[in-house]
């Protein structure tokens, strides 16, 4: 045995570094878009269904809702546009196909209070749902910004 360190030959000091090099770069940061911290379309497609239960109980909006809730096609539409609109401004694979939110809300003067009762209709399902309290800032944050749109037309 030499008194010196033997070096392993060149190819195998290129493997050996190569995959040391290369094992700490598949640690790889993955990020996850708002609609996988959702659930998905199924989640949803759930804190829709129950957005629109707390809706119909909510005495400060449920009658704007009326004629929506008694129309059974209107309904489904509207449930239909809900699940879209969330899921694609969550980033999933939706496409909202419904009226721009000035148009939908034309002539309807929605107040400052009722659309807060909305927002508190959507946070209550989303914690029925278990939807962690970072993905419900942020579809809160996203929807926040169609408030202007809404309110007051």
């Amino acid at each position: 045995m030499s008194k010196y360190l033997r070096l392993p030959s060149l190819p195998a000091g290129l493997i050996l570094t190569g995959s040391l090099f290369f094992s700490s770069c598949t640690a790889e940061k993955t990020e996850t878009t708002l609609y996988s911290e959702l659930g998905g379309l199924d989640t949803i497609e759930l804190i829709v269904d129950d957005f629109l239960h707390n809706i119909s109980a909510d005495t400060v909006i449920s009658d704007a809702f009326l004629p929506t809730f008694n129309d059974n096609a209107r309904f489904q539409g509207f449930r239909s546009h809900l699940i879209d609109q969330i899921c694609e401004m969550s980033g999933g694979p939706c496409v909202y196909k419904g009226k721009t939110m000035v148009n939908a809300h034309q002539g309807m003067n929605v107040t400052e209070e009722e659309f807060n009762a909305m927002v508190a209709d959507l946070v209550q399902a989303m914690n029925n749902v278990s939807i962690p309290q970072a993905g419900q800032d942020e579809l809160l944050s996203r929807m926040a910004a169609l408030k202007p749109d809404i309110v007051g037309h």
